[in-house]
């Protein structure tokens, strides 16, 4: 069941991408109707193209005037410190 769940929120992050990546007003719908609570608990997801996905819409909705939305949607969740933690690989010398 997991690999089909993994399938539809990469596939449904990937669409309010391509939606909110044309305009600051259809970025701004993104968030009117809820999808931000979505796209950051796919951000915790382990399926790395299902955060790859929703870190993308994220990116496209925070370029537009909906970026401060993004930002207390993250730091309510509490998830920007995994963001940051999940992608952060030690440099090997």
């Amino acid at each position: 069941m997991y690999c089909v769940q993994r399938f539809y929120k990469k596939a449904a992050a990937f669409v309010l991408r391509a939606v909110a990546k044309h305009s600051p007003e259809l970025a701004q719908s993104v968030v009117d109707c809820g999808a931000l609570d979505a796209l950051v608990i796919c951000l915790e997801e382990f399926d790395p193209g299902v955060k790859e996905a929703a870190a993308w819409a994220l990116g496209y909705i925070a370029r537009h005037n909906a970026g401060k939305y993004v930002i207390n949607a993250l730091i309510s969740l509490n998830t920007l410190l995994s963001v940051v933690t999940t992608n952060y690989r030690p440099l090997h010398q």
